[in-house]
């Protein structure tokens, strides 16, 4: 029995490498990534540790594994009605990452192992950023990186999935930061830092509402003083990230949205930005196809026909054929109908209270649920948010890692 023990407990320990590989090479490469995360998973299943895993989420934190699976449900049940099966097949087989959170929880249910994940997650991320530098400077370049330029440092993860990744991440570091000592509390404090700077020298507009969203999430929730006292403190941070944008780099991003959003109220659909075109289509393409609108995979169909009714609608760059209309809510209203936007809802909803019922003075992982539901949530108002594979395994990471966590320290929150 001591022998199989220490066997399963090598082969754990094999998962807990490969979980730390895949957060190290995150940034960089998504076939490394994603080729350590499977063979995790495989040996997961194999072993026991992800069943383990699954009575966890069952037993603790039923509520969020019910929505969980109900809105994962509707993706093959949106294949009976969908306008185009194959893309719909292509974005089922997308979604696979989800099936790691039971795993990551069972993996780093100890303070050590969630500690050596940080530190490998926290160390590609700043390598990155150094390889983003040298971007801005012209000392390397990329070609196909999602917008990814010299103007727009943004790196492998590309400028729509960069201020949400490294807004995550700084939030998460200051709330670190809070438990540790001397030099090593500054330097993570200089890290966020670092990390937020960049996210204002990038062109991802998103990012910018996510890091103004954090902030305030983390007064409220770590400040401890009377609520008076937040407000106005949350007041002055407002009127900084204001003056911010005003000064600093977004200043031009900030009035090209502004100046879009006056032209769509007048109905010019040419000179806005293409978002407020697919918006548009997302809209008309549920009302053209109700009550269950196109299904899964359907919306670049739906999209086209529009463009052909509607031909003063601009899809910018995407051109015919959008893959999505850069809002998570339009998307589900557009795929599921109502019930969709309204699982979606649910399931934001569900996450984000599993996490602000955390203690967030009990340690650095308390807050990641929370924090990563609501960053999430705010990129998901502009884009496909955790969809796509940045944000999408960034989540699963440290969701698992928020929940593991709560295991020792909670009873069933359900």
């Amino acid at each position: 029995m001591a022998n199989s023990l220490s066997i399963k407990d090598r082969i754990e320990q094999g998962e807990v490498v490969l979980l730390c590989i895949a957060a190290l090479t995150f940034p960089f490469s998504v076939a490394a990534c994603n080729i350590a995360l499977g063979t995790c998973l495989i040996i997961g299943l194999l072993n026991g540790d992800y069943i383990a895993g699954l009575r966890h989420v069952w037993q603790h934190h039923r509520s969020l594994s019910i929505a969980w699976m109900a809105y994962l449900a509707l993706f093959p049940i949106g294949l009976l009605w969908s306008l185009d099966v194959d893309r719909g097949l292509q974005i089922i087989g997308r979604q696979w990452f989800w099936l790691l959170t039971p795993l990551v929880i069972q993996l780093l249910g100890s303070t050590d192992r969630r500690r050596l994940f940080f530190l490998a997650l926290s160390a590609g991320l700043s390598l990155h950023l150094v390889f983003c530098v040298a971007q801005f400077y012209g000392l390397v370049t990329l070609i196909g990186k999602g917008g990814s330029t010299a103007t727009n440092p943004t790196g492998f993860i590309g400028h729509t999935s960069f201020g949400l990744v490294y807004g995550i991440w700084a939030a998460f570091l200051v709330h670190w930061s809070l438990f540790l000592n001397g030099w090593q509390r500054w330097t993570t404090r200089l890290l966020a830092l670092w990390a937020v700077g960049m996210i204002f020298l990038s062109s991802g507009r998103g990012g910018y509402l996510v890091v103004a969203v954090l902030l305030l999430v983390m007064l409220w929730k770590l400040v401890r003083v009377r609520p008076l006292l937040k407000l106005g403190a949350a007041s002055l941070a407002i009127l900084a990230m204001a003056a911010l944008l005003t000064i600093g780099p977004g200043k031009e991003r900030i009035i090209s949205s502004w100046n879009s959003f006056q032209a769509m109220e007048k109905g010019n659909f040419r000179n806005p930005e293409a978002r407020w075109s697919l918006w548009y289509a997302a809209i008309l393409g549920w009302q053209q196809h109700m009550p269950l609108g196109v299904g899964t995979g359907g919306y670049h169909v739906a999209a086209d026909v529009i463009k052909e009714q509607h031909p003063d609608l601009f899809y910018g760059g995407l051109g015919s054929s959008p893959a999505h209309p850069h809002n998570m809510l339009l998307q589900a209203l557009t795929r599921w109908g109502p019930l969709g936007m309204l699982l979606l809802a649910a399931l934001f909803f569900l996450w984000i209270r599993e996490g602000w019922r955390c203690d967030w003075h009990s340690g650095p992982a308390s807050g990641l649920i929370a924090l990563t539901g609501i960053a999430l949530f705010v990129q998901g108002l502009t884009e496909p948010s955790f969809e796509e594979h940045f944000p999408g395994i960034l989540a699963v990471m440290l969701l698992g890692a928020g929940l593991a966590a709560r295991q020792a320290t909670t009873v069933p929150s359900d």
